[in-house]
């Protein structure tokens, strides 16, 4: 997204989370605003990762990039045993994969619970839990064991209080 970050240190306590747009700027962005061009951009590059690390010869993974590139929620939803919201039935997995990374680095993020998307996820990570405790066990320091489900939901919502994009933090 058209966005930077400036950190301030204020003190040993507190620091300062500033937003800054990109100007506008002159270059054929083929008629968009630059927030228009580069969240397109952003809404691009997850999915393009995706299809390049699922690239490949391998019977899996020629698999798992039709998969991708084709399924929709409801298809996925089969294919997992979960129930998908029905604003979410005929939306491409792939597409939506880059409007959460766009949305993810915008700040702000969207996806609160009792949004679809929330669900949906929620619903994912449920489902794989039995992974994320492996995980979780592994990535332990000092016997504390993150909890994977709750950082990466908090990851596509804002559920913090505060604004991702402007925000003084207290450190203790």
């Amino acid at each position: 997204p058209g966005k930077y970050r400036k950190i301030t240190i204020n003190d040993e306590n507190t620091v300062t989370a500033e937003s800054i747009n990109v100007p506008e700027f002159d270059w054929d962005k083929g008629g968009r605003t630059t927030e228009q061009y580069f969240d397109d951009r952003a809404a691009w590059a997850a999915p393009n990762r995706i299809r390049r690390a699922l690239s490949g010869d391998s019977f899996l993974k020629k698999k798992a990039t039709k998969i991708f590139n084709t399924n929709t929620f409801a298809q996925l939803g089969r294919k997992l045993c979960l129930k998908v919201p029905d604003e979410l039935k005929n939306k491409k997995f792939a597409d939506f994969t880059g409007e959460l990374a766009r949305d993810i680095f915008k700040g702000d993020q969207p996806y609160v619970k009792g949004t679809p998307e929330y669900e949906i996820i929620a619903r994912f990570l449920k489902r794989f839990k039995p992974v994320l405790k492996i995980a979780e066990n592994k990535l332990a320091k000092d016997s504390v064991k993150p909890d994977l489900t709750s950082m990466l939901l908090n990851t596509i919502g804002n559920n913090k209080g505060w604004s991702d994009n402007d925000a003084t933090i207290s450190l203790k």
